[in-house]
């Protein structure tokens, strides 16, 4: 298995409508005036990858626990390879 070796942040909360999104979106409002940042999103929503692109000036990528499964890692570990950025 391949080591990333790159900066990150991880936002998480115990529930739901906590404001994750919203924290999210502002931090990488304010980082990416300084970092070229990657974003990634888990579950099946749409908009907030929007918003988070939007604030990023970078694409945003969905960790699909479902569909992606045992391929999770690799996947992420590919997007960041590709980009070459540091990701949040």
């Amino acid at each position: 298995m391949k080591e990333i070796s790159a900066p990150r942040i991880y936002i998480s909360a115990f529930k739901k409508s906590s404001g994750k999104t919203t924290i999210s979106i502002a931090l990488s409002k304010i980082l990416s005036r300084k970092y070229k940042l990657l974003t990634f999103k888990k579950g099946p929503d749409y908009i907030d990858p929007m918003w988070l692109e939007l604030a990023s000036n970078n694409p945003c990528f969905n960790l699909d626990f479902f569909f992606l499964k045992d391929q999770i890692y690799s996947y992420f570990v590919n997007k960041i390879d590709q980009s070459k950025c540091s990701f949040f």
